[in-house]
């Protein structure tokens, strides 16, 4: 459990001090950064555990410390303590100065989510839809930790795909969330330009998600139009 511990604190240190770095590089984007520690951390625990496979690789480290089970465990207690603090941080002021306009922003967000994330699911994840919909809704419409209480809830021991892919996906989330990080400052000044922006990138990224359906159609006309040809 001391070893255990031991990577996981490590992984933070370095994913605080990539934080810290930018912060200090661009003290603009700070909360920007710094509310991106699930991307960073989880690129910085990729990070060591591609230098702890090379040490075994290379004969340098011979036992196997990295243990699956304690490691599950003890992202579930912090799991639990991250949905806590979450909890405690919200702003009651904020809320009650800005109501309507959150309660309009919540009920429409919850419905488009809803219907997108649902048909995803089921069109890409057909073995395990339900698990998958429901850690991506509570990714969506809160954060890493809300999508995992309700995986947990109809997959407690993570045996799907579904809290893997949930680590794996932030790799590309990367690629489409560090130009929104830079359109958060863009917003304010030209909102319009900022709109058109995000519909490229929205339309973008269905391209890349739908990629095998979409050219398999194609393949398929063009093979269609070739015979009839011949």
């Amino acid at each position: 459990l001391t070893f255990e511990l031991a990577f996981v604190l490590v992984s933070y240190a370095l994913a605080y001090g990539i934080m810290f770095a930018i912060a200090k590089i661009a003290p603009g984007m700070s909360s920007l950064i710094f509310g991106f520690n699930f991307l960073i951390g989880v690129l910085s625990a990729m990070l060591v555990k591609f230098v702890i496979k090379m040490l075994r690789k290379t004969k340098l480290m011979n036992r196997e410390y990295l243990n699956s089970f304690l490691l599950t465990r003890i992202s579930n207690f912090f799991f639990d303590v991250m949905i806590v603090a979450g909890v405690a941080a919200i702003r009651l002021e904020a809320l009650g100065n800005y109501w309507l306009i959150l309660a309009l922003l919540g009920v429409v967000g919850i419905i488009v989510t809803y219907l997108y994330n649902r048909y995803i699911a089921k069109k890409l994840f057909s073995e395990y839809h339900q698990e998958q919909f429901l850690m991506m809704y509570g990714m969506l419409t809160g954060t890493a930790s809300t999508g995992t209480i309700l995986l947990r809830e109809i997959d407690p021991d993570f045996k799907t795909p579904a809290s893997d892919n949930m680590v794996y996906q932030n790799f590309p989330a990367i690629v489409f969330g560090l130009p929104m990080m830079f359109l958060a400052t863009l917003a304010p000044k030209k909102p319009m330009l900022t709109l058109i922006i995000f519909i490229l990138l929205f339309l973008v990224l269905n391209v890349i998600l739908f990629r095998s359906f979409i050219f398999r159609r194609r393949k398929k006309t063009v093979q269609f139009a070739i015979s009839h040809m011949a």
